[in-house]
C-alpha cells in the first residue's frame, strides 16, 4: 500500500512539472503565430524599384532627360526623376499598381514605356531602354531689323549722321539746330557751347565765311547734301581752328558709283508763310578723277515775335517786336578731285552763295496806368535789305 501511494506521487509531481513546462512552450507558439499574422500584411504591400535608361538613336546615353512615372489608367503623375551622365534613372517606394514610364528632353520627340504591373513578389522592374528621336522643327522666315544711331560718340567729336533723319523741306541751318550744344541767336548765328567763336568747315576744309554770310550760304545749302556733322569741342592740331568755341565740319554726301551720277530735289511749305526750295547735284567719276556739281535755290519767309512785359510800380509797359524776314538765296559749288594714293587727294574747288534779304521789322510799345487805361504808345518801322 506504501509503495502504492508512493507511485501516485511521483505521478502527481511529474504532471505538474511536465504542465508547467508545456505552458510557456504554448505561449511562445501563439505569439510568433500572431507575430506572422501581423507581418504577412506588410509583406503584400510593400514598395519595390523602377529603373532604366534613356539613350538616343545611336544608342548613345542622354543625360538631364526628364523621366515621369504615371500610374494607369488615370496618367497621374507618381514620381520624376533626372537622368545621371549615363542616361540613367531609379524610382524607389513604388507602390503595387500598373505604371508606365515618359521620357522627355529638350530637341527630342518623347518615348513612353509599354504598361507593367507592379506586385508584391514581382521585385523590382527594370523597364526596357527609351530611345529618343530627334525633332526637326522647321522655322519660318525670320527678319531682323535694326536702325544705326543717329548720334554716334568717339573719342574726341560727336557726330550728327544727317542721312538718318527726317530732313524734308530742311536745310543746312535746320539741321544745325537739332545738333547737341547747337543754338542759334536771333540773327540766326550759331553759337557752340554758349561761344559764338566756331569754326565751320566742309569736308575738313575752312570756308572762310562767318556771321551773315556763312548763315545764308547754310540757309542755301539743302539737308540732302549733307551726310554727317562732326562737332568737335576740343579740335586736332592738324585742323586749322581759328575759332575757340571748336571745330563743325560739315561733310557732304558724294558718290562713289562709277559714271555719271546725280540727284534733284524740288520741294516746299507753309506755315504762316511760304517757304520753297530746289536743287541739283551731279557728279562723274572715271578712275581716279571725279568732277562733280551742285545748283541751289530756295525762298523762305519767316517771322520772329519778341513780346516784352515790365511793371514799374502802377504802369505796365508792354513791347512787341516784329521781324518778318524774306530771305531768296543762290549757291553754287563745282570742282575735281584726283587721288594720288589712300592718303593723299588733289582737288580743286570752287563755290559761291547769293542771298538776298528784305526784312520788314516793327516795334510797338504800349504803356497803360493801374486801371488798364493806355497811357502812352509808340511804333517804330524799320525795312532792312540785305546782301550777302
Amino acid at each position: 500500500m506504501k509503495n502504492t501511494a508512493r507511485f501516485h506521487r511521483s505521478c502527481w509531481f511529474l504532471g505538474l512539472l511536465l504542465a508547467g513546462l508545456a505552458g510557456p512552450a504554448q505561449a511562445q507558439n501563439q505569439t510568433q503565430n500572431q507575430t506572422q499574422n501581423q507581418t504577412q500584411p506588410q509583406t503584400q504591400t510593400s514598395a519595390a524599384t523602377v529603373s532604366g535608361q534613356v539613350l538616343d538613336r545611336a544608342g548613345q546615353p542622354l543625360p538631364f532627360a526628364t523621366v515621369v512615372l504615371t500610374r494607369l489608367p488615370d496618367s497621374t503623375v507618381a514620381d520624376s526623376k533626372t537622368t545621371d551622365e549615363r542616361g540613367r534613372y531609379a524610382f524607389g517606394a513604388v507602390r503595387p499598381g500598373r505604371y508606365a514610364v515618359r521620357a522627355l528632353l529638350l530637341s527630342y520627340s518623347p518615348a513612353r514605356s509599354a504598361a507593367f504591373e507592379m506586385t508584391a513578389a514581382a521585385g523590382p522592374v527594370a523597364v526596357p531602354p527609351l530611345r529618343l528621336a530627334p525633332s526637326a522643327t522647321a522655322l519660318t522666315e525670320v527678319t531682323v531689323q535694326g536702325r544705326p544711331p543717329v548720334l554716334e560718340q568717339l573719342a574726341d567729336r560727336t557726330v550728327l549722321h544727317v542721312d538718318r533723319l527726317p530732313t524734308a523741306g530742311d536745310n543746312a541751318l535746320d539741321v544745325l539746330k537739332r545738333a547737341p550744344g547747337i543754338q542759334l541767336d536771333k540773327d540766326d548765328n550759331i553759337v557752340y557751347r554758349g561761344s559764338a567763336g566756331v569754326t565751320v568747315m566742309l569736308n575738313g576744309k575752312l570756308t572762310y565765311m562767318s556771321g551773315e554770310a556763312l548763315t545764308s550760304y547754310l540757309k542755301s545749302l539743302p539737308a540732302s547734301a549733307l551726310a554727317e556733322i562732326e562737332l568737335i569741342p576740343n579740335p586736332p592740331a592738324s585742323m586749322d581752328a581759328a575759332g575757340t568755341a571748336g571745330v563743325l565740319n560739315l561733310k557732304l554726301r558724294r558718290s562713289t558709283l562709277p559714271g555719271l551720277t546725280g540727284t534733284a530735289n524740288v520741294g516746299g511749305g507753309r506755315g504762316r508763310y511760304e517757304r520753297g526750295w530746289t536743287g541739283a547735284n551731279l557728279g562723274y567719276n572715271v578712275g581716279k578723277l571725279r568732277v562733280f556739281t551742285r545748283l541751289d535755290a530756295g525762298h523762305y519767309n519767316g517771322f520772329n515775335e519778341l513780346v516784352i512785359e515790365r511793371r514799374i510800380r502802377d504802369s505796365l509797359f508792354r513791347q512787341v517786336n516784329y521781324w518778318n524776314p524774306i530771305t531768296r538765296d543762290f549757291s553754287y559749288a563745282a570742282g575735281g578731285e584726283l587721288a594720288v594714293d589712300k592718303r593723299q587727294t588733289l582737288g580743286l574747288e570752287l563755290r559761291g552763295a547769293f542771298s538776298a534779304s528784305p526784312t520788314q521789322q516793327t516795334s510797338e510799345s504800349r504803356t497803360t496806368d493801374a486801371l488798364g487805361r493806355p497811357a502812352g504808345r509808340l511804333t517804330l518801322d524799320n525795312p532792312q535789305t540785305s546782301f550777302a
